[in-house]
């Protein structure tokens, strides 16, 4: 059954931003106007992109969920031995930071593949402070007004791994341990997040890294994997994981650039499960470009999931479908992404648990 025009005013609302309708919302509702299709998008868009709109608290929670970087500074912390000078005033525009880049990429209808790489990011004195960022390389009027709220900038070449959602400190953060960093942590993350590869959990009896490795002398995380790798029962699942998290061994538990590890040189390069090498990071977004669809289809599955407020069922499996190809057909435009969900008969129609 087709929700009422107010209904579908609430749900539309809260969705976007997390609060009532707005009086030009609640005019439509009135006026029995969100019954119809054109009405629903041009309501999207108007909201999606008119200035003041507060896009953050629910876009925010999505990111936050998706990435599970909600975590960063409160479940997850980063070790204050080793990072001593870290305080909270680090901690939450890392944990914004992924949420202001999806925002902007959504107000600005830019392609969703810049989630993946881009040659901007947003970023405040403290980040720039806590990632080492070298804020020469701004142009003088974004210097200018680099205080404490998180702000655009343009990235060189030089710093262009600062972007996307690789480059925030805060997916870095929950993808390792207090105290050091998780090749293992990092790949499932990834295949898991962004591509909708569910891993299965290691097998019980399997040690830990520490437990199965010598540290009578220092080692590189990546070396201590290669001996873990021996044990037969790891390597089915290590081989698919451990190269991706190899190829951001760069970035240190808190997202900082780094090119040593336990002083040696650090190994970015890597071999991926079906033979492809890849470089560092740069080879790993190359690897991530041409899973595009896939990193598309499992992004329509959150966002489809998060707007519904439930985990998709079988019958929504032909929406979902309908959405993904939607948006790969108007070249990953992000607003694609949000009409496709709010058009949705999923979304503008009420459940009828007898077709469950």
């Amino acid at each position: 059954m087709l929700l009422s025009s107010h209904e579908l005013a609430n749900r539309l609302s809260y969705f976007l931003t997390a609060s009532m309708p707005d009086a030009e919302l609640r005019a439509a509702a009135d006026q029995g106007k969100l019954n119809e299709p054109e009405e629903i998008r041009r309501q999207t868009l108007r909201i999606l992109t008119a200035e003041g709109t507060n896009l953050d608290d629910s876009f925010g929670q999505f990111v936050g969920q998706w990435l599970g970087t909600a975590d960063w500074g409160r479940k997850i912390r980063p070790d204050l031995k080793i990072n001593p000078w870290i305080e909270d005033h680090h901690i939450s525009p890392m944990r914004d930071q992924p949420v202001r880049v999806f925002v902007e990429i959504l107000q600005k209808n830019a392609s969703l593949l810049e989630l993946i790489d881009s040659d901007w990011t947003f970023l405040n004195q403290q980040l720039a402070e806590a990632y080492n960022f070298d804020r020469s390389t701004l142009p003088q009027k974004i210097n200018r007004n680099f205080h404490h709220h998180l702000i655009r900038v343009p990235l060189t070449e030089d710093f262009r791994y600062r972007s996307g959602i690789l480059g925030c400190g805060a997916v870095m953060g929950v993808t390792s341990y207090p105290h050091r960093t998780s090749p293992v942590l990092r790949g499932t993350w990834l295949l898991e997040k962004l591509l909708g590869v569910e891993m299965p959990p290691p097998p019980p009896e399997v040690p830990d890294l520490e437990a199965s490795s010598n540290l009578k002398q220092p080692m590189t995380v990546r070396a201590q994997l290669e001996l873990h790798r021996a044990n037969s029962a790891c390597a089915s699942c290590h081989d698919r994981i451990d190269p991706i998290g190899f190829a951001l061994e760069n970035f240190d538990v808190i997202g900082r650039w780094r090119e040593q590890d336990a002083g040696q040189n650090i190994d970015s390069s890597a071999t991926m499960e079906d033979g492809t090498i890849i470089s560092g990071l740069g080879g790993l977004k190359d690897h991530l470009l041409s899973n595009k669809e896939n990193f598309i289809r499992h992004l329509t599955k959150k966002m489809l999931g998060y707007a519904l407020a439930r985990s998709l069922r079988p019958s929504d499996l032909c929406t979902l479908e309908e959405i993904t190809n939607s948006v790969i057909e108007n070249e990953y435009q992000s607003q694609e992404l949000i009409l496709g969900v709010v058009m949705s008969k999923p979304f503008t129609h009420k459940r009828n648990p007898n077709l469950e």
